[in-house]
């Protein structure tokens, strides 16, 4: 494939030598209907054959080049995702992904096991369900302050594991940005706080 052909114009590449083909065609069909045809207009139309069929080859030998380039381009991104998603899951600290609203997406290991839960328990629930109920409101608005604020943002505050155990934890939350700089969701990284 040549480094100066984009992959993304595909259409636009082809599309101009397929129209001057079909007008070609349509030209030789009405002259081929109206009986005007003779030996040269037939080798004429013969070769104008010829050039549609190089023209869909090359279309072909083209598609199947992109195919192969974006399915390295899928297997290397699959590679680099698996390798993000062990290190995520790996990592000594507690962390977990919300949605904007606090719903808990994505939990690594450390985190599963300071809330002493599956997974399967964890995602779906709302981060604020680990919090003391008395100071769930207060919670939600430091997590609201974190949606607004570009930089990432920590308190400390009490929380609750799965089964009721309650400790002191410092939590630092940022907000996760899609491709078009928009947040789509929030990481919080917990720590336990020591009590003295």
């Amino acid at each position: 494939m040549a480094a100066s052909t984009p992959i993304t114009h595909t259409g636009d590449l082809f599309a101009p030598k397929f129209e001057v083909l079909r007008s070609r065609a349509r030209r030789l069909y009405r002259s081929a209907s109206e009986g005007a045809l003779g030996q040269p207009q037939l080798m004429e139309a013969m070769d104008e054959l010829a050039n549609v069929l190089e023209a869909l080859q090359a279309a072909e030998q083209y598609i199947q080049q992109l195919s192969a380039a974006v399915n390295v381009t899928q297997g290397t991104q699959d590679v680099h995702y698996q390798h993000f998603q062990d290190l995520f899951q790996q990592a000594p600290a507690s962390y977990l992904v919300t949605s904007l609203e606090g719903s808990i997406r994505q939990v690594n290991a450390a985190a599963r096991a300071m809330f002493d839960a599956d997974e399967r328990l964890l995602v779906g629930r709302s981060l604020a369900y680990f919090v003391e109920s008395g100071i769930r409101r207060p919670f939600v608005e430091e997590m609201r302050h974190t949606e607004a604020s570009q930089a990432p943002h920590s308190w400390v505050t009490p929380m609750i594991s799965w089964h009721g155990t309650p400790f002191q934890a410092m939590l630092t939350a940022g907000r996760i940005c899609g491709p078009s700089g928009r947040a789509t969701g929030l990481g919080v990284l917990i720590q336990p706080v020591p009590t003295q």
